[in-house]
């Protein structure tokens, strides 16, 4: 068995419950979770929304794949990704690039969670 998003979270909560999930113990979902994780999504994808609306349609990526180029592509704003650097991964909810003042060809990406707490 591996331990999923989902159990990753859930021990992030409480350890005792994410061992249960983990072992099989707990059963379905309640209805107070099932509402919590929905109340998440409909929040992400809000944002999602509002975000995207600042940038031009060619400058935004939705994709889990990020390109090999990012650095040189022309995308501001990158949403749902995983990143892969010296041997360690995340999912972040987007990347959105940073320019340093007055330095044109130095960019970076800033990660963006987004959290309805």
């Amino acid at each position: 068995m591996r331990i999923t998003e989902d159990i990753f979270h859930t021990f992030l909560q409480c350890e005792t419950k994410a061992h249960l999930k983990f072992s099989g113990t707990v059963g379905l979902q309640h209805e107070f979770s099932d509402w919590k994780r929905n109340r998440v999504e409909r929040y992400k994808q809000q944002c999602c929304i509002a975000l995207c609306s600042h940038f031009r349609e060619d400058e935004c990526l939705v994709s889990t794949a990020l390109p090999a180029d990012l650095d040189k592509s022309q995308y501001h704003l990158v949403m749902d990704c995983v990143v892969h650097a010296q041997g360690l991964q995340f999912y972040t909810h987007a990347l959105e690039r940073a320019t340093a003042p007055g330095n044109r060809k130095l960019n970076s990406f800033l990660p963006i969670r987004f959290v309805p707490n």
